[in-house]
This record gives structure tokens, C-alpha cells and sequence, in this order.
């Protein structure tokens, strides 16, 4: 039988694999991550949303309506061609201890003809314009609502003039609104 000639006898005592001494195509080599836990992930998030909303370019006025007429239609407020609508706010403070109605409605285009029939706190005809429910309610006293969640971005950078309307079956309520220039 031939001898087997050791391959490996001319490598000398260095058993360093090729995979760490070649020049080229060096393997790569990631570093360990250093354990940060779940927690300190979600309050690095925390910090650089805060840090996010913190810079804002846009600003937003607040302001405010008190129903003080009943079953009478207002115009609460109109949002401007590239404005939006953050949040309507609307708190009950009605001492007479029964619920309240309110409702607001939106409208487009030109006002002048506008006719609004309100009985009971609710919009029930509107002549002269077209228009659109946003919300009617029935509030017990002290309640508080906000609409940022109804809302969700429906009126964000609008492309035309809207008008909202609202009105009341007993004076008391008041609005808050958020409108921001974009």
C-alpha cells in the first residue's frame, strides 16, 4: 500500500481557517447586539415620536362656539381651501338635568340661498344648498365627546370651502374646534 502524503503537513502549526486570513472576500462579520429589552425599544419610539410631533411647521388655531339659541341653525365655522380639521370637542353643561340633542351638519358651495329647518335639535330640512349629516347626538349633562376619532383625517388638506352648521334642543352646549393652515 502507498503511503498517504498529510496535506496538511505543509500548512504548518497556523490551523487559522482561509475564511479569516484571505485578503479578499473577507468574511463579514456582524457585531452582537447589546440586549436592549423591549421596554427601552419602546421608549426609545416614545421619545423620538414626542421628539417628531414636537417640530411641527404647521400651526393650529383653537376657538370656540356657545349654543345660547335653541332649534336655531348657527354657522359654527368655515374651513378654508387647504385647511384641516383636528378635532371638534363638544361638552354639555345643560343644568337642567335632562339629556340635550345636538347635531352638526356640513356644507359646500355657495351660502347665499342657504335654508336650514331644525325641530327637536336635529337638521330636518335643508333648502338651497346641499349638505351632509356629520354627527347627531344625545348628551346627558357634564358629557364630554371628542371626534378626533370620527374624524380620522376626513377633513385634512380640503379642496374647497366647508361650511358646518350646528344647532341644539336646549341652550347649553359648547364647541371646541382645531383647524391648522397646511
Amino acid at each position: 500500500m502507498p503511503i498517504i502524503k498529510d496535506k496538511y503537513a505543509a500548512k504548518g502549526a497556523n490551523d487559522r481557517s482561509k475564511l479569516l486570513t484571505r485578503k479578499d472576500n473577507k468574511a463579514i462579520i456582524n457585531p452582537v447586539s447589546t440586549g436592549i429589552e423591549t421596554q427601552q425599544k419602546q421608549e426609545l419610539k416614545k421619545r423620538s415620536f414626542k421628539q417628531a410631533s414636537s417640530v411641527r411647521t404647521n400651526r393650529s388655531s383653537i376657538n370656540y362656539y356657545n349654543f345660547l339659541e335653541v332649534n336655531s341653525p348657527k354657522l359654527l365655522f368655515v374651513l378654508e381651501k387647504g385647511q384641516s380639521l383636528n378635532d371638534i370637542i363638544i361638552s354639555e353643561y345643560n343644568s337642567e338635568g335632562s339629556s340635550n340633542v345636538m347635531s352638526i351638519w356640513t356644507s359646500i358651495g355657495d351660502q347665499t340661498n342657504a335654508s336650514f329647518t331644525v325641530s327637536s335639535g336635529y337638521m330636518t330640512v335643508a333648502e338651497g344648498v346641499s349638505y351632509a349629516r356629520l354627527l347627531s347626538l344625545e348628551m346627558s349633562y357634564g358629557t364630554t365627546i371628542s371626534s378626533a376619532d370620527i374624524l380620522n383625517n376626513t377633513f385634512y388638506n380640503v379642496n374647497k370651502k366647508i361650511y358646518f352648521y350646528g344647532a341644539v334642543l336646549r341652550a347649553g352646549p359648547s364647541i371646541t374646534y382645531s383647524i391648522t393652515n397646511v
